[in-house]
């Protein structure tokens, strides 16, 4: 099955510029039950003037799939963050650069959240709260410790 794919780039929280003209195949997609799924892919031929620097981590993009060229049905809808992107300008052509970019599901970060204030607590059994009074009530704690007054 022949598949087609747009990229887009979020930016301020809404999908911002579409970066579907320097996608080149193959694209690679793994979805997995258990894990967290990845994808990676190569952006070739982008210019320099405008993404001259590596896209930095944690960065969003959406990925679309169709089986039709105009899109008129979307298959699947992929949002993923850039975990590592490995970029190369090319020797020849300093106006042009290459994209190697290695993704994740947005779920990864969630790994460094650090949630305070969870606690737990499991029913007592066989234990019993009542507790009785170690001092009696003429005894009398003093500087130098417990004073009785019986002696």
């Amino acid at each position: 099955m022949k598949y087609y794919y747009k990229l887009f780039l979020w930016k301020d929280g809404k999908l911002g510029e579409e970066l579907t003209k320097y996608l080149t195949a193959p694209i690679y997609i793994e979805t997995r039950l258990n894990e967290i799924g990845t994808a990676k892919f190569i952006l070739d031929a982008m210019p320099t003037n405008i993404f001259s620097k590596p896209f930095e981590p944690k960065t969003k993009m959406r990925l679309l799939r169709s089986t039709v060229e105009d899109f008129s049905n979307i298959l699947e809808t992929f949002d993923y963050i850039v975990d590592a992107d490995n970029m190369e300008v090319y020797q020849g052509c300093p106006k042009l650069c290459k994209h190697e970019i290695t993704l994740y599901e947005p779920l990864i970060v969630t790994q460094d959240w650090h949630i305070d204030n969870i606690s737990t607590t499991r029913q007592l059994k066989d234990i019993t709260l009542d507790y009785s009074t170690l001092i009696v009530s003429d005894d009398k704690i003093g500087e130098n410790g417990i004073t009785r007054r019986d002696g």
